[in-house]
């Protein structure tokens, strides 16, 4: 599978939308799952599957070590009480030499809010909290930061180690 990096991208749903289609099983947990209310769409027609979704807490996920191949948090991260806790269970559930990416809207805590910044501090809880890079996990490798052109919006993502002889 070919996946393409996120920097300085303004709209992610938009390079979304141009990958090819993935053919591989996808799961979407969160601790609301029981409320979701889901169709297959095109699912199936392309060769795709809808996702398995299971209700779960970001804190404490309901999987074994090691199944997954990537994982993604879209837009939770700065709602979790614990991050450290967090993003240590989703290093723990990617395969070695998987990948952990985390997307969040936010802005670089260490600058001056810009007046798009400022406008979406009136209407986002939580988002003047930048990337949680002090809670990401010691043994995650190949820590990368990126942020959209207008710094309201960030990709933060690492990679746990890969198993020795592979």
């Amino acid at each position: 599978m070919e996946v393409e990096d996120l920097p300085n991208a303004s709209d992610p749903l938009a390079l979304a939308a141009r990958a090819p289609p993935i053919r591989s099983a996808a799961t979407a947990c969160d601790i609301r799952a029981s409320t979701w209310v889901t169709g297959t769409g095109e699912a199936g027609s392309k060769g795709t599957q809808p996702p398995q979704l299971v209700s779960g807490n970001s804190q404490y996920l309901p999987f074994p070590d090691g199944v997954f191949d990537a994982v993604l948090d879209g837009a939770g991260i700065k709602y979790y009480s614990d991050k450290r806790r967090a993003l240590r269970e989703m290093l723990r559930v990617v395969k070695p030499g998987g990948k952990v990416l985390v997307t969040e809207l936010g802005m670089p805590p260490e600058k001056r809010p810009t007046l798009r910044q400022r406008l979406l501090l009136l209407w986002i809880p939580r988002f003047r909290e930048g990337p949680p890079r002090d809670a990401v996990p010691s043994d995650a490798r190949d820590v990368k930061l990126n942020w959209d052109a207008g710094e309201t919006f960030y990709a933060l993502e690492f990679r746990r180690v890969p198993e020795h002889g592979r």
